[in-house]
């Protein structure tokens, strides 16, 4: 825990992204090999919601990242906001992954436009997307 200051509260907290602007709406699935799965809507661009996940090795609590800190999971960064997921680990352990998505919106047209994106994180390590 940290207080409005920046100082930290506890020494048992994990950081899971803590980077320029807000992040928020964060949400957690627990993997069958002592994994976790956190993902949350990020506004580090400052001007859309985007979807980034991190895995965190629960025997160790660290948490993966990319080589230059950034998140390990870009989800959903395309035009328009990308919120509202939700995770769910299957029985064979590969995590799924479902959110709004609103990059389809034309930009000329002021109604709002919103899809449904799922996504499939399977162990062996790479992403695989189903898009409208």
């Amino acid at each position: 825990l940290f207080d409005y200051s920046g100082n930290k509260l506890s020494e048992n907290d994990i950081v899971i992204a803590a980077y320029p602007n807000d992040q928020s709406n964060a949400i957690i699935t627990l993997g069958n090999d002592n994994s976790a799965l956190v993902c949350w809507e990020d506004y580090s661009s400052g001007v859309d919601s985007d979807l980034y996940c991190n895995t965190i090795d629960l025997n160790t609590l660290e948490v993966n990242l990319s080589e230059d800190d950034s998140p390990l999971y870009a989800i959903g960064t395309g035009q328009g906001d990308q919120n509202n997921a939700f995770a769910y680990t299957a029985l064979n352990g590969d995590f799924m992954l479902v959110w709004e998505d609103s990059r389809n919106n034309d930009e000329e047209n002021l109604q709002i436009h919103t899809d449904i994106f799922a996504l499939r994180y399977q162990k062996i390590l790479y992403l695989q997307c189903s898009l409208p």
